[in-house]
């Protein structure tokens, strides 16, 4: 079976110990590092040793120094974040950056008491959260504020102090609210149980006792002493052992929480809109400080359904069969892309190792040949993301304030899967070229030796290919891009640096013995035939002897396939809700949400108008805010909230007096201190200067519908502020989920271009260096291209036949990583023919030099390749739990999460089949039928050459 992969080295006819030279001139040789490695191999392995010990115990841990988030790292000048930083000046008290909404709901029948119920509870645990997140800040101002004192900062402190007592105060209106939503749900159980005519306990619901311990807290740091008395005493009633509870806000894990505000049914301002017309659904909306995506909402999203899984044991109690509890909003979806994420990463990991050291057995049968790429691969794993970690913090050191690394969470799927890949790929073509030499020479030293000097420029040529195809995603503007490819390019140095030494050096140590139980003697015995061997000596004639044949008919089979990748170049999508497999509660929690309300509620758009000179909050203001909110109602939204309007309830042309309550209710709100906060700046030099619109849109703020209706609301806006209106000078900024989608579809979009064309002027100077041919560097470019746009339409093929009506394009990011990854690791493959070509081609002319080479190298790069696309299929393991029977052992230990990040799912995919096609169509066949052209037509030409020569000898002989 390891023949059938790897092949038989070619007969070296009787040399002996012969070291193989390179024709081509390389940039870097090998020959002196490999004299140090094959002698000083203990120096080698404890280098290593030592070097892993100490990045793994100065290291960070990874997961505490990732970051996630997409909208958080575009470019500062864009819309959507200068309408953030404008919120936070503006609204520091109402500056959510993304929402869970938390749908109740039942669809037999309008909701009843004890439904309300239910609500209640939710309410009263959430508001009694948000309270306890509120003293935490507080907490935390209050340091800066003393801080900024010791400093003698007054005006510092001042504003740390304002903010401070502004958080209690919220805090007090929370916990307010939490007892009185605990009364409302006391009273109704009270209720019930009298009703029951066993009187039965049971129904019994237990008190929150923690919401008026934690009102006694606030109020003590309020001074109002007295009713914080009163509230301890209630809080030991209901619970004696708040007795024995420190002055900490409980639960104690709250105070960190994210939560600004709790929306309810209830609410004064905008529980109107927060209940269906049929009561059959009411909504609570919990507004967070996080970015949709943010590295905390993952643990977040488990605490809010720990919270809402209680609620669910309850209800029972209080209502019958049939109510539904469902979690949405942004922060949601975030939180569930995130849980996937961790998924997908765990399984890519586990599947990677399984996988490698599947085909390892396989390939070679032997435990020490295992053993030596497994050992080099994870020193090598080990050593990069410890030193990548230990990078990140780079900045904290003295004077090194520019320095700026980050790294994300699902980076790490990207760094198992070409780090395993790509060091195993080192390590089976290093152990080929060793096994061929020690069978020549039979010493363990000059074998390592020279195996090393054999391949290692090949394998630092071609991983330089790569390494600078991931470098050239430093030009990134959008962040993520930026920092994610010259890390993993980083870590590919330390693969490659590990292969190169340590590998050796095992190697070295292990001598004939790292083959056994296999029989060392059979690789080097020219009569010994395998049935992959002559299977390559069969290509390699047909292709020798009708290169042009061969090369047309690839070509037309794949030229429709190129095309069709090519027009869908920009067929992708940026709906992050999509991305989730229906599994997910966000997924089930946003189509209840959509039997009910505009799924625009989940994440509001945000529009933010700064004027330099007037105010919004006089009456030539608000007349302004009213032609402004009017002026928003384009195709595609549902309603605009608006100092004027905060309910959204008047569209453009509808006239006030129609209705007497709702205009008198519209007044009501317009004029209420806490509208005026939501929707006006109020401090500093912002106040009055800048005003809030809310928009409901009409369709998923995550689809491309919604990025199209704001970019019609952009455009209306930017007419009314023309030279000759009234809103000269004004300026308009975005805030929210679709704004920061627009802004990252537009970022991204112009990146892929930038990088694609860096990507490939990159590769292609590195293999003009390494090769110095330019001819056969432009067809070697031209193929991995065609390669790239096959796979793209391939790839598009499939998942529209997969996903049926429901295909939107791939995920947005799957085009540019697998343009840079196919780029620069298929020409890892190249390289490694070419270069053995033109060392064959040196010993035995062009068209025999040609052959053997195809041969010698067909099973090895074979074998690379296909370990190469195992690595990456591995990225899609997440989703093959449901495929799988729940019957097979070990799927609840294999898949902890079913379901997986639908776009990592599809870049998985992708580069398997990339790979696979670099690995069998271009490899052994395009570029081998081209070098035979061109074989010929050198021999061509030197026939032409001697002929004229022949012919000018002969004249000049015979005028002679």
């Amino acid at each position: 079976m390891a023949s059938y992969f790897l092949g038989q080295p070619p007969s070296d006819d009787g040399a002996t110990c012969k070291s193989r030279s390179f024709s081509v001139p390389i940039a870097y040789r090998m020959q002196t590092l490999a004299k140090f490695v094959s002698r000083r191999w203990w120096a080698v392995m404890l280098f290593w040793a030592v070097a892993v010990a100490l990045l793994r115990g100065f290291a960070p841990a990874w997961d505490d120094v990732t970051h996630d988030g997409n909208l958080a790292f575009l470019p500062a000048d864009r819309p959507s974040v200068i309408g953030e930083q404008w919120l936070e000046e503006a609204f520091p008290y109402d500056r959510a950056k993304s929402q869970i909404v938390i749908v109740v709901a039942r669809e037999d029948r309008s909701l009843e008491m004890g439904d309300f119920a239910v609500g209640y509870d939710l309410a009263r645990r959430f508001r009694n959260l948000q309270g306890a997140a509120a003293m935490g800040r507080a907490a935390e101002l209050d340091a800066s504020a003393n801080a900024a004192r010791e400093k003698h900062d007054q005006v510092a402190a001042n504003k740390w102090a304002e903010r401070a007592d502004r958080n209690r105060q919220s805090a007090l209106a929370a916990f307010d609210e939490a007892v009185l939503f605990d009364e409302l749900l006391y009273e109704h159980a009270d209720e019930l149980r009298d009703a029951n005519a066993e009187g039965d306990d049971s129904l019994a619901i237990e008190r929150l006792a923690e919401a008026y311990w934690n009102r006694a807290l606030v109020r003590e740091s309020l001074g109002e002493k007295d009713a914080a008395a009163e509230d301890r005493r209630i809080a030991k009633l209901l619970d004696p052992e708040s007795a024995n509870a420190d002055d900490e806000p409980l639960p104690h894990n709250a105070k960190n929480w994210p939560l600004l505000d709790v929306w309810t049914w209830r609410d004064g301002l905008l529980g109107k809109k927060l209940g269906d017309g049929n009561r059959h659904a009411r909504l609570i909306i919990l507004q967070l400080s996080n970015e949709f995506m943010d590295t905390g909402n993952m643990q977040l999203i488990e605490d809010v359904e720990r919270v809402v899984d209680d609620v669910r044991r309850t209800a029972p109690r209080l209502t019958d069969a049939g109510l539904r509890i469902g979690l949405s909003g942004s922060a949601a979806i975030g939180g569930d892309m995130r849980r996937a994420a961790a998924a997908g990463i765990k399984n890519t990991e586990l599947f990677t190792l399984l996988l490698v050291l599947v085909i390892l057995t396989v390939v070679y049968r032997s435990p020490l040949l295992v053993a030596v790429p497994l050992i080099s691969i994870a020193v090598a794993f080990l050593a990069s993301t410890s030193l990548v970690a230990l990078l990140t913090q780079l900045d904290q050191l003295p004077g090194f304030s520019w320095w700026s690394l980050k790294i994300f969470t699902t980076s790490r799927i990207f760094i198992v899967a070409i780090l395993f890949g790509a060091g195993t790929d080192y390590c089976l073509f290093l152990i080929a070229r060793y096994r061929e030499e020690l069978a020549h020479c039979g010493s363990a030293e000059l074998a390592v030796q020279r195996a090393l000097s054999g391949v290692g420029d090949a394998l630092a040529a071609s991983a330089l290919t790569t390494i600078l195809g991931l470098a050239m995603m430093w030009f990134a503007d959008f962040g993520k891009f930026h920092y994610t490819g010259p890390m993993i390019g980083l870590c590919l140095v330390i693969t490659l640096l590990t292969c190169v030494t340590l590998t050796p050096a095992l190697l070295r140590v292990a001598g004939k013995r790292v083959f056994w139980p296999t029989r060392l003697e059979s690789y080097g015995n020219p009569k010994s035939t395998s049935t992959a061997q002559r299977v390559w000596q069969w290509m390699a004639r047909a292709i020798v002897t009708r290169p042009g044949l061969v090369l047309c008919v690839s070509l037309v089979l794949l030229a429709p396939l190129a095309g069709f990748g090519y027009s869908q170049s920009d067929h992708v999508t940026y709906d992050f809700a999509a991305d989730l497999s229906s599994d997910w509660p966000s997924r089930q929690g946003t189509e209840l949400l959509e039997q009910y309300f505009p799924v625009g509620e989940s994440g509001p758009l945000t529009v933010l108008v700064r004027r330099p000179e007037g105010r919004f909050d006089d009456e030539a203001g608000r007349q302004q805010l009213t032609t402004l909110t009017e002026a928003m109602y384009v195709d595609g939204v549902k309603a605009v909230r608006s100092l004027t309007d905060p309910l959204g309830e008047f569209r453009p042309g509808q006239r006030t007096g129609a209705s007497a309550s709702r205009a008198w209710r519209r007044w009501m709100l317009a004029h209420r201190d806490r509208t005026n906060e939501l929707f006006v700046a109020q401090n500093g030099e912002n106040a009055g200067k800048i005003a809030r619109f809310d928009i409901i849109l009409r369709d998923d703020p995550f689809s491309v519908a919604a990025a199209e209706t704001l970019a019609r609301v952009d455009d209306r806006l930017h007419q009314l502020a023309t030279d000759d209106s009234a809103w000269r000078g004004v300026r308009f900024a975005y805030a929210g989920t679709t704004a920061g989608i627009r802004d990252l579809r537009a970022v991204t979009r112009t990146d892929n271009a930038r990088i694609q064309i860096l990507v490939v002027a990159a590769v292609f100077l590195v293999l003009l260096v390494i090769l110095r041919r330019p001819v056969i560097c432009v067809y070697m470019m031209a193929t991995v291209l065609l390669s790239y746009y096959v796979t793209m339409g391939l790839t598009h093929l499939y998942f529209g036949w997969v996903y049926g009506d429901s295909y939107q394009g791939l995920d947005w990011k799957a085009p540019l990583f697998l343009f840079v990854i196919l780029v620069a690791v298929g020409q890892d493959y190249n390289v490694y023919l070419a270069t053995r070509v033109f060392e064959e081609q040196g010993s035995f002319g062009l068209f025999a030099g040609l052959r053997r080479a195809i041969v010698s190298t067909g099973g090895i790069i074979t074998s690379c390749g296909v370990i190469m696309a195992g690595t990456f299929v591995s990225m899609t393991s997440g989703s093959w739990a449901a495929y799988l029977p729940d019957w097979l052992p070990g799927k609840g230990w294999l898949f902890v999460q079913a379901g997986t990040l639908r776009g990592i799912a599809e870049l998985g995919f992708a580069l398997a089949l990339g790979v696979l096609l670099d690995t069998f169509v271009v490899r052994p066949v395009l570029v081998p039928a081209f070098m035979a052209l061109q074989a010929r037509w050198m021999a061509g030409r030197e026939q032409r050459l001697s002929a004229a020569a022949y012919a000018y000898e002969n004249s000049t002989r015979i005028s002679s």
